[in-house]
């Protein structure tokens, strides 16, 4: 599924779409990245900061939601899906 993982909505809905999808979510692959290629005496810090927003925010976005189905705080459906495969 694609998805902005920059953006903290995004993967929230995305994540809760997932599973009336595809009946559960057994693994979960954060697989994001962007490269951007400039010289470091000319790459500019929003650049940098892009990187690492998709980088490390996104992996951190990402698993979240799935810790947060693990610790049971979503709702009873999506738990008791989540369940099942787990």
């Amino acid at each position: 599924m694609a998805m902005d993982v920059t953006n903290e909505y995004v993967v929230n809905k995305g994540i809760e779409r997932m599973v009336p999808q595809f009946g559960a979510l057994d693994v979960l692959v954060a697989n994001a990245g962007v490269q951007i290629l400039n010289p470091p005496e000319s790459g500019s810090l929003s650049d940098w900061r892009k990187m690492q927003a998709v980088r490390c925010g996104g992996a951190i976005l990402i698993n979240r939601p799935k810790c947060t189905w693990r610790a049971g705080r979503w709702p009873a459906a999506a738990r008791s899906s989540f369940d099942r495969a787990a």
